[in-house]
């Protein structure tokens, strides 16, 4: 079972997964925003004349250490 191997993982590789996984979602939720916002999905492979690039990695830097910095990711594990 895929849940009792992930439970019997050291503490630092799932606060690792559950880092990387909130990273992603920072991606997602910033993509989706944008095209909920201008109407069209932007296709991550042409970022040359858009903002999402940047604001996808201002988002990740500002959430992430916030995240840690409030403790969440201490909770959990």
């Amino acid at each position: 079972n895929i849940r009792i191997k992930l439970l019997g993982l050291p503490r630092g590789i799932k606060r690792t997964i559950v880092i990387l996984t909130d990273a992603c979602l920072v991606l997602a939720s910033v993509w989706l925003a944008y095209f909920l916002r201008i109407g069209e999905f932007i296709h991550l492979t042409r970022w040359t004349d858009e903002h999402f690039p940047l604001m996808a990695v201002f988002f990740g830097l500002l959430i992430l250490p916030l995240f840690s910095m409030f403790g969440m990711y201490k909770l959990a594990f």
